[in-house]
């Protein structure tokens, strides 16, 4: 298998360029201005490729600039609010810790779904794989997340990630 090219700026540019030509094509949301709907979708896609690109990086830092807190995070049967920044980076500090323990290298985006509610708050669906070192994925194949953004003083950010459960791992949310 594969791996994917890693170059975070590479990266951006080649999405941020896709998103942008699918908008221009005339995929905007429906019931919004088309100019409005371009320029929040653009946003919301700047932020969500940063938030995974530093993810592969397991750069704490910038998942935290990706959110806005208070937040929260949720998976199964447990939710954590997250009322701080640290407490943003803490999450994800264990979060990564106890995946990279398990073999994991990186994940790969195989879906997204954006939708636009209003003008400071959108939905995004993802499905993505988990990779180890040696490119096999890491069970399941495919997860899946709900994440919320909102534009809170002028800036999109995420809100709250909910992941799907994994089957024998509902309370494998970071402890």
């Amino acid at each position: 298998m594969k791996k994917r090219n890693r170059n975070p700026a590479l990266q951006c540019c080649l999405f941020v360029g896709c998103i942008g030509l699918i908008l221009l094509s005339g995929c905007a949301g429906a019931g919004e201005p088309r100019s409005q709907s371009r320029a929040a979708s653009l946003e919301i896609y700047e932020v969500l490729g940063r938030y995974f690109d530093a993810f592969n990086r397991a750069d704490i830092e910038e998942i935290t600039a990706a959110w806005h807190a208070p937040g929260w995070f949720s998976l199964g049967d447990s939710v954590r609010l997250l009322e701080s920044k640290d407490q943003i980076g803490q999450l994800y500090q264990q979060l990564l810790e106890k995946i990279k323990g398990e073999g994991f290298d990186h994940s790969e985006l195989l879906s997204e779904e954006i939708e636009i509610l209003n003008e400071t708050a959108a939905l995004c669906r993802i499905t993505f794989t988990r990779l180890k070192s040696d490119g096999q994925f890491m069970p399941p194949r495919v997860r899946g997340a709900l994440l919320k953004l909102l534009k809170v003083d002028g800036r999109w950010g995420i809100q709250s990630v909910s992941l799907e459960s994994v089957p024998g791992r509902e309370s494998a949310a970071v402890d």
